[in-house]
């Protein structure tokens, strides 16, 4: 890969149960005031509707230590902590977040091991390859629907631009999010510009997305095409 951007660098804990995070258990003012002080947040939760979102309360733009924290969002039943560094920074944040938090507050929270942990990873990546090398079916799919898109676009060609895996999620109550390569939206192609999300740590993320160029290029190099 010629260059990367980490996107987003998520960690999703889920406190198991017994140890939900009830308001009759904090004070949402005085624990949004401690948490908003420790990370430095420039938004955080002000009302108790924002508190009891769906979605979670919501602190923006803090930092630990040389870290931006993206967002830090505290659910009834756990924490995402959001960074654009790697989800081993999101980690620190998370486990430093539950240690403070628990003699802050006096409230004894487990601390997670890596298999509690659910991750989100978002890159962009550079690199001189084709989707179309992954199967001769696939050029040839774009060679017969091109000349159906007649005047609209005369001298352009359809390509492959994506690939998805996702799991058979018939029945789960949670599933782990997709992963998925695509061309960046609003780039050229010629740019040779991707984006890619995987429920993986950033740096597991990197390594499939090295193995999966060397393995596609492999795979030009071989003449298929």
């Amino acid at each position: 890969m010629q260059s990367k951007l980490v996107n987003l660098a998520r960690v999703l804990f889920v406190l198991p149960g017994g140890h939900e995070l009830t308001t009759g258990r904090f004070s949402l003012l005085d624990t949004g005031k401690a948490i908003t002080e420790r990370y430095g947040f420039l938004k955080s939760p002000q009302t108790l509707e924002e508190w009891q979102h769906s979605e979670g309360a919501k602190f923006s733009h803090g930092r630990h230590h040389e870290t931006i924290i993206t967002q830090l969002i505290i659910y009834g039943r756990g924490f995402a902590v959001d960074t654009e560094v790697s989800t081993d920074e999101s980690e620190k944040i998370l486990l430093d977040l539950i240690q403070w938090g628990s003699t802050k507050f006096g409230v004894r929270l487990p601390t997670p091991r890596r298999a509690d942990l659910a991750f989100v990873s978002n890159l962009t990546f550079v690199a001189d390859i084709s989707l179309d090398w992954l199967h001769p079916a696939l050029r040839m799919l774009g060679e017969r629907v091109t000349p159906f898109a007649g005047w609209l676009a005369p001298s352009a060609k359809y390509e492959t631009t994506g690939v998805t895996l996702k799991m058979d999620d018939f029945n789960m109550k949670f599933s782990p999010s997709v992963f998925s390569i695509e061309r960046r939206v609003d780039v050229r192609f010629s740019e040779n510009t991707y984006f890619s999300a995987a429920p993986m740590p950033t740096g597991e993320h990197l390594k499939v997305l090295e193995e999966f160029e060397t393995a596609i290029r492999s795979s030009g190099r071989r003449g298929q095409f």
